[in-house]
């Protein structure tokens, strides 16, 4: 009886330490979020240990908490996600090529209220740490040509919010002019404007 007991205690033990931070990653087998799909709630140090999904990641999206993705097993050639950084491709992110082998939850963020931010069908609050930009809205943005990197001081702006709220630098093509316009972060079309010292961006 104590036996079990202590196997019991053990268990509740090692339950609690697998979701004391309760984040998840969704991982794609194909690009584009794409495929079949499995979320990962807790941390795992080779993914042999969920056949078939050794190397088999092409996309994921991070829903909540920070967490580091890795190439190899035992948390080895890592990269830095934080919540809602969303990889339409790994072949395209330094230390993921060739798919993910391992990943562990390091962390929530504080910026936001409530830690995370799920809803990505609406801006989410403005960022406390950035008070220059405000992910939010008003304007709308002017299309015409279409660039691969920043054309001005107002896209590159743009550019480094994208970076710093998904934590790795992305693909991102730009059209419009040094005030407002388009950029397409992973694909994906969001408007910007930047006026009065600040910098808008919103979907």
């Amino acid at each position: 009886m104590k036996r079990w007991l202590a196997v019991l205690a053990g268990l509740m033990v090692m339950g609690q330490g697998g979701t004391a931070l309760a984040g998840s990653v969704t991982l794609f087998s194909e690009p584009y979020f794409r495929g079949d799909r499995i979320t990962i709630r807790d941390n795992i140090d080779t993914l042999t240990k969920l056949p078939p999904w050794n190397d088999r990641t092409r996309s994921l999206i991070v829903n909540s908490g920070t967490w580091e993705v890795c190439k190899d097993k035992k948390y080895d050639h890592c990269r830095t996600l934080m919540d809602g950084a969303r990889v339409a491709d790994v072949a395209e992110v330094k230390n993921l090529r060739g798919g993910v082998s391992s990943l562990r939850e390091v962390g929530r963020r504080k910026e936001w209220d409530g830690g995370h931010y799920d809803d990505w069908s609406r801006p989410p609050p403005p960022r406390r740490h950035d008070d220059d930009i405000i992910w939010n809205g008003g304007g709308g943005g002017s299309g015409g040509y279409v660039a691969k990197k920043p054309q001005n001081v107002c896209q590159s702006e743009v550019e480094r919010a994208f970076i710093q709220r998904y934590g790795y630098r992305g693909r991102s093509e730009f059209s419009g002019n040094k005030v407002e316009g388009t950029i397409w972060w992973e694909g994906e079309p969001w408007q910007y404007r930047c006026a009065g010292g600040q910098t808008n961006i919103w979907r």
